[in-house]
This record gives C-alpha cells, structure tokens and sequence, in this order.
C-alpha cells in the first residue's frame, strides 16, 4: 500500500475519532490510528529534518519566512520532492477493516467517506 493512502485516511481517521461510537467501533479506530502512527511520525520526523537543514521553523500560523526568496526557493524544492518521495512509498501494514453501520449519526464529507474507504466498510 503507498504511504499517499494512509496520509490521506489519518486526517479523515483523525477527524472521525473526535465522534462518540459503541466502545468496539472506538476501540477499532483506536487500532486503526495506532497502525498508522509509526508511518506518520516518520513523515514529521523527515519534515522536521528539513526544517533544522534550513533552519526555519513555522510561527504558531504555520507559515514560514524566510530571509530571501533563493533560500524560500531551495526549501520548497527539497520540500516537493521529500514530500513525493515519502508520498510513493511502498508500507507494509496490515491495518483492521472496521464496519461502522451506515445508521451511525455521522457528519463526513466524501471526501472523508472516500479517504476511509480502504480502511472502513460503512454498512
């Protein structure tokens, strides 16, 4: 499985555990989130390399300033590519499928729906 599917699901998993479900649908995504940390953590570990080889930090906006564009220029090339390149990886996970009942009082969007969808059979 590429690591782009697992990033794209933590945000939705993320977003979904903030919901009250039955203990087992929670322990399930408990699971689900747990699976997936290491692979997460990596990519802030790789991001965070980037930030102290430019020695740039985001403000508590998250936005970065540079003192000249050439060095704003580098980064964000280093950062496209890192990014790709942490993107295209193979992970090896055999994370849980979860059931969540489609009469679940939910709001998701498709996006979320979608994103979840390797992970999570809504029935």
């Amino acid at each position: 499985m590429k690591y782009s599917v697992i990033a794209k699901a933590y945000k939705s998993l993320v977003k979904l555990s903030g919901e009250k479900f039955t203990l087992k649908i929670s322990y399930d995504i408990y699971k689900l989130i747990k699976c997936f940390q290491p692979h997460i953590d990596f990519e802030v570990e790789q991001i965070n390399a980037l930030f102290d080889k430019y020695n740039v930090h985001p403000d508590e906006n998250g936005k970065i300033n540079f003192e000249d564009a050439e060095k704003s220029k580098e980064f964000m090339n280093d950062y496209d590519e890192k990014m790709k390149d942490l993107l295209d990886l193979d992970v090896e996970i055999e994370p849980p499928k979860i059931n969540i009942p489609l009469t679940e009082d939910l709001m998701l969007t498709p996006v979320d729906v979608e994103a979840l969808e390797p992970f999570i059979n809504f029935v």
